[in-house]
């Protein structure tokens, strides 16, 4: 577990159905805050706060999953630590339906301020 992430997106064709699942392991609650972060000329949601109780795992919103499918996530706790991945699944009306789990990529504890912003 750590306090910042990528998550990357794990959509690759339409229709899809994706979601971002977040672990918490520990003791303690996590608030993570996600924020979305597009490929050029695309557009980002609103970023979502999640609280993680310990010992828990859950899905982010459907609506920030839905619009951020195509797009990598960051990540950031301002308090716990967590483990995020990125699933989907798509191309269901092409006759072979996929589908993927991406895992996120720790962002280093250096690197992530106390307030969980990304230095």
């Amino acid at each position: 577990p750590a306090a910042a992430w990528i998550v990357l997106p794990s959509v690759i064709g339409e229709p899809s159905n994706p979601a971002i699942v977040l672990a918490n392991p520990g003791e303690e609650p996590a608030s993570v805050t996600l924020r979305a972060l597009p490929a050029e000329g695309g557009t980002a949601p609103q970023p979502v706060t999640v609280e993680i109780p310990p010992l828990t795992t859950l899905t982010a919103p459907e609506a920030f999953a839905d619009a951020t499918g195509t797009s990598s996530v960051l990540a950031t706790a301002t308090s716990g630590t967590f483990v995020p991945v990125s699933a989907s699944y798509a191309l269901g009306r092409e006759g072979s339906a996929t589908y993927a789990v991406a895992a996120g990529i720790r962002i280093p504890d250096a690197w992530v301020s106390a307030s969980g912003a990304v230095v």
